[in-house]
């Protein structure tokens, strides 16, 4: 319900947004080297892959890729389990459309200043 509530938020603002069920999905998506991926937004904990060892993989793959947790889980929560590491990009569950939207084009905005441009796709 959240991943299809993203889905319509992001490509409602013109965003092109590829959807996995999982991480291990997500990595098969990513592997395509015809897909261009500029963001990857994944809940801290999924089945079958938790978000941080997505990103993990990820970043593998494409390195300085930028990575927009979501999670219900307080900050203090995933920092003291060890779930995240401390400066990483968090959106806290339930959240508002607006505050999605202000994440990722803060996000995308902050890595197309550090790397170059980027088309905006979430």
């Amino acid at each position: 319900m959240v991943r299809g509530s993203i889905r319509r938020v992001l490509t409602g603002l013109g965003y092109t947004v590829l959807e996995a069920r999982h991480g291990r999905d997500a990595l098969a998506l990513s592997q395509d080297p015809a897909q261009r991926v500029n963001l990857v937004i994944t809940d801290v904990v999924m089945p079958e892959m938790g978000g941080r060892e997505l990103a993990e993989q990820l970043r593998i793959q494409r390195p300085g890729l930028p990575v927009l947790f979501i999670s219900g889980y307080t900050d203090d929560e995933l920092l003291r389990k060890g779930i995240l590491e401390p400066g990483c990009d968090l959106l806290r569950k339930p959240f508002e459309r607006a505050e999605l939207a202000r994440s990722v084009r803060a996000l995308l905005d902050r890595c197309q200043v550090a790397s170059g441009p980027m088309r905006g796709a979430a």
